[in-house]
């Protein structure tokens, strides 16, 4: 037997068991095929791709730059060098031969996939979106292309994007996992709660072994208010990811907003053995104990929680409604100050400030002012809540201002809110005048 034709029989018995994902002895033939003839290109960067799946992405690198040394035209040579880099953290070398395989070779859908991934890390999503429509350009059955169009879109604002690329994505390969899931979140997340359970539970029958897609699937059942199901998902997530911090922390808040106080406090315990240092479920645990009337308890969760984090915006919001809730109302407002201090877009926050400050006013305008700015911050943040109207009528009439306080009134109304109609109401009603 030659050496020529024991180097083509190596070569070919090492891409045999490349195809069957069988690294390891495809890395031993393929080696013996450069041993014999250390000039050839192509073995080079076949074993450059047999390193790399192999998990020994550093020395893959070396090879497939000696396949580019001898020959510099190969697209997909360029392409699998930045995959390498890529995997070692090497993201701007990686862009670069990504852009020069798709000099090379225009249509390589895999490099305008790779560049995508990179720009989508680096927060360019422009360019990332620009690459990913270059990738389905090129390779219309693409599912992938579509699947990373859906998250580009997502990122970017545009939900009725986002859902078209998902469900192509879904209509190209029937079993994508990742893209029912994200389907189903999306959806989930826009009140289409029925399509959205349907999607995660066809999740979960292709791979019942993902705690993240039972979460979800979790969140959906408890937004269509199926409590027992909900529950029963949650607790399936952390059965497969005993760790799942979050699967924990939404146990513990459908078992909390379903007054199921012991035992919301026991799965937000579990969380903090999970994590000792999470000011969240420190929080939260702090609202059970307010609710079950132990505030010596709360108080101690609050303050637990600062200590961790002191940015932790909404341990101060909770400390102060529990104050407010004790008639303190001083101490409220001023935690309710560090929670804005802390987060200057935090909505809640300014309209417990505006609703304190209205409550407590004793005749000093320049205060009722301070909380008519506060509920106008909370609308610009969320001009969308017919409470934070009502409130701001309320201001404004305590105020003397009439006509903006039945305006205030009016928009909370058309929103649907009962008191805010029964305050227009009482304004209108002729008065009896005695004598």
């Amino acid at each position: 037997m030659t050496q020529n034709t024991n180097f083509e029989e190596l070569l070919q018995k090492g891409l045999d068991y490349l195809d069957d994902r069988q690294y390891t002895d495809a890395v031993d033939k393929l080696q013996r095929a450069v041993e014999l003839n250390p000039d050839h290109p192509g073995a080079l960067y076949r074993l450059g791709n047999a390193l790399h799946r192999n998990g020994q992405v550093e020395k893959a690198v070396s090879y497939y730059m000696k396949s580019i040394e001898l020959d510099k035209s190969v697209a997909e040579a360029r392409n699998s060098l930045g995959a390498a880099l890529f995997a070692l953290g090497q993201l701007n070398d990686a862009a670069e031969h990504f852009k020069k395989a798709i000099e090379l070779k225009s249509d390589l859908t895999d490099a305008y996939h790779n560049l995508g991934v990179i720009y989508f890390q680096t927060g360019e999503l422009e360019k990332a979106l620009e690459n990913y429509r270059e990738a389905v350009k090129n390779n219309p059955d693409y599912a992938e292309g579509y699947y990373h169009l859906g998250l580009i879109d997502e990122h970017m604002k545009n939900p009725e994007d986002a859902e078209k690329n998902y469900r192509y994505a879904i209509k190209l390969d029937e079993n994508y996992l990742e893209a029912y899931n994200n389907l189903g979140n999306l959806l989930s997340g826009n009140q289409k709660i029925d399509e959205a359970i349907e999607l995660l539970k066809k999740a979960c029958a292709i791979d019942n072994e993902k705690s993240e897609i039972h979460n979800n699937l979790g969140i959906a059942l408890h937004s269509k208010g199926d409590i027992p199901e909900a529950i029963r998902e949650y607790r399936h997530a952390i059965t497969l990811n005993p760790n799942f911090l979050q699967a924990y922390m939404n146990l513990g808040f459908t078992y909390h907003q379903n007054g199921d106080f012991e035992d919301a406090i026991e799965i937000y315990t579990e969380a903090l053995d999970v994590n000792p240092v999470n000011p969240e479920a420190y929080t939260n645990l702090g609202k059970v104990y307010v609710e079950n009337g132990k505030k010596e308890m709360a108080l101690e969760r609050f303050n637990k929680a600062i200590e961790i984090d002191p940015a932790y915006a909404p341990a101060y919001l909770n400390l102060g409604i529990m104050f407010f809730d004790d008639d303190q109302r001083e101490k409220a407002i001023r935690y309710y100050l560090d929670a804005v201090r802390i987060d200057p877009e935090y909505e809640q926050a300014y309209f417990n400030l505006g609703v304190a400050i209205v409550e407590g006013f004793q005749g000093e305008s320049v205060h009722l002012e301070q909380g008519i700015i506060y509920l106008k911050k909370a609308l610009e943040l969320n001009p969308d809540n017919a409470l934070t109207y009502y409130w701001l009528g309320n201001a404004r009439l305590k105020n003397e201002d009439v006509l903006r306080a039945i305006e205030d009134f009016k928009v909370s109304c058309n929103m649907g809110f009962e008191r805010a109609c029964e305050a227009l109401k009482e304004i209108f009603s002729p008065k009896v005048n005695q004598s």
